[in-house]
C-alpha cells in the first residue's frame, strides 16, 4: 500500500519545489524565509536564522535540501508555529501607537515605532516597505 503524506509535508515540499529552480532538490538558504513565509508563517529573523542553521546541518553550505526542510517546516505547520496575528491583535498594536487617537499614524510616527523597538527595521527595510 502506498504510504500516506502528512498534509503538512505536502504543503511544505509543493512550496520548497517552486524555489527549486535547478531541481536538484535543494535551494538557497536566503529562499527559505520566503518559502517559510508563503506558508503563512512568521518567524522573526533570529527565529529565521536559527532554523536555517538546524536546517544546514553540519558545516555552512549555503543550501538546505529538501530531506531537511520538508520535516522541519511540516513541525513548525503542524504545531502552528509563527502564526501571523490576528486582525484584532494588529488593530489594538495600532491603536497603542496612536496614542492621541487620531485614526491615523504619520510617516515619522510609524517610522520611528517600527525603528525604536522590537526587533527594528533597518533603512532598507523602511525604504522598501514605503515604496512598496
Amino acid at each position: 500500500t502506498p504510504a500516506i503524506e502528512c498534509p503538512f509535508t505536502k504543503l511544505a515540499t509543493e512550496a520548497f519545489l517552486v524555489f527549486d529552480a535547478l531541481n536538484n532538490e535543494s535551494v538557497d538558504v536566503r529562499e527559505v524565509g520566503t518559502i517559510i513565509r508563503s506558508l503563512g508563517c512568521c518567524p522573526s529573523e533570529s527565529e529565521l536564522q536559527h532554523l536555517v542553521t538546524a536546517m544546514e546541518g553540519e558545516g555552512t553550505t549555503q543550501f538546505v535540501t529538501l530531506q531537511k526542510f520538508a520535516p522541519t517546516v511540516s513541525g513548525i505547520l503542524q504545531q502552528k508555529r509563527f502564526q501571523s496575528a490576528t486582525e484584532d491583535l494588529i488593530l489594538r498594536a495600532f491603536q497603542t501607537l496612536d496614542s492621541e487617537r487620531k485614526g491615523y499614524l504619520t510617516k515619522k510616527e510609524l517610522e520611528s515605532s517600527l525603528t525604536g523597538s522590537g526587533e527594528p527595521f533597518s533603512a532598507d527595510e523602511m525604504e522598501e516597505m514605503w515604496t512598496a
